[in-house]
């Protein structure tokens, strides 16, 4: 299972399997704006699914 979810502060990244889990906290506040989120947003719907 491997999905993503996304607040208004924050991308949350989920992956797990039979060997363990990984969550990964991306903060939006390190982006340059909404420009560069898009482009994120865009790459983490092709490859996860939102939870």
């Amino acid at each position: 299972m491997s999905c993503y979810a996304e607040s208004p502060r924050l991308f949350v990244l989920l992956a797990a399997d039979k060997k363990g889990t990984l969550l990964g906290i991306l903060p939006k506040q390190g982006l340059d704006g909404a420009d560069v989120a898009e482009p994120l947003r865009a790459i983490l719907d092709r490859h996860l699914r939102r939870a």
